[in-house]
């Protein structure tokens, strides 16, 4: 009809005509609008990792087999010689002439005299005995170089060496055979009832040599301060006594355990070889008390011969 919009005639040239335009702008409309409303795609879904290839354990190895024997031998006897290394065998020449410098050196501080004996020294029970001896150096040493008085000496028999000391001059050898172990002496702190237990464990009976300490009753089953003198004073219960003995004595154990109950320990650098060596050199020729110190020697000699 002239004048008038006919919807159904434009739809049909625009709409119904061409469907397929309008599905298309409907789908532009719509997405249109989820952007606008902040709509983002999902993410793509990450690739299923394959599972991991199964660990095959190493085969265990194959024991080695022995390789086959060659020959089989029997052992019908076994002989030997001992052969003794001394001064008798020659020595390698060039090995001497290489060593002379040095032996010769050694050779010389070795053969120095430096005291001598008046009476023969003996181990043990001998009168002199080489146990007070040492211990009577030990002492001695220690109160002509240190600040405090050292009051009594232990050693022991193991650690002398020799079994005699002739009459007659003494060289520096003679004292390395005497004392041949790099032993330091070190100084230890008692009370009086402690020090008293330790002479009576390792000094009576034939023990271990002392100096600086008498026993009165050397043959008491007990154990007490007033069976003692230090000095030639009566051993007090309280007060303090300061021991002198070898580094190898004081860390050793077994039964001189109780050296390890001190209340003080002080190291000091001296070899107990030097300080024997020192002590010759200041009173010999050793006389028959087997000391000219001027320590009383007397109380000291009671203390070794009356275990």
């Amino acid at each position: 009809m002239p004048g008038k919009f006919n919807w159904r005639s434009r739809g049909s040239r625009f709409g119904l005509q061409d469907s397929r335009l309008g599905w298309m702008l409907g789908l532009l409309m719509v997405a249109l609008g989820c952007v606008a409303l902040g709509w983002k795609p999902a993410p793509a879904a990450a690739p299923i990792a394959e599972p991991p290839a199964a660990v095959t354990a190493p085969a265990p190895p194959q024991p080695v087999q022995p390789a086959p024997p060659i020959a089989t031998v029997e052992l019908s006897s076994v002989t030997g010689e001992s052969t003794p290394v001394d001064d008798k065998l020659s020595g390698d020449p060039a090995v001497e002439q290489l060593l002379e410098p040095f032996s010769s050196a050694i050779k010389a501080e070795m053969s120095e005299e430096i005291g001598s004996v008046a009476r023969t020294v003996g181990r043990g029970n001998h009168i002199p005995s080489l146990g007070s001896l040492v211990t009577d150096s030990m002492v001695w040493h220690l109160n002509q170089t240190l600040d405090q008085k050292v009051d009594v000496a232990l050693a022991n028999h193991g650690g002398i060496r020799l079994p005699v000391l002739p009459v007659g001059p003494i060289v520096r050898s003679d004292i390395y055979q005497l004392l041949p172990f790099e032993n330091r002496l070190v100084v230890l702190e008692f009370n009086g009832q402690q020090l008293a237990k330790l002479y009576a464990e390792l000094g009576r009976n034939g023990g271990e040599p002392f100096s600086g300490i008498t026993d009165l009753a050397p043959q008491s089953k007990t154990v007490s301060p007033n069976q003692f003198e230090v000095g030639g004073k009566a051993l007090q219960a309280d007060s303090v006594y300061r021991l002198v003995t070898t580094d190898f004595l004081a860390d050793i154990g077994r039964k001189y355990t109780l050296l390890q109950a001190a209340s003080s320990r002080t190291e000091t650098p001296i070899l107990w070889r030097d300080a024997m060596m020192e002590y010759v050199q200041a009173f010999s020729p050793l006389n028959a008390d087997a000391s000219t110190s001027p320590q009383d020697s007397a109380s000291k000699q009671d203390s070794e011969h009356s275990k």
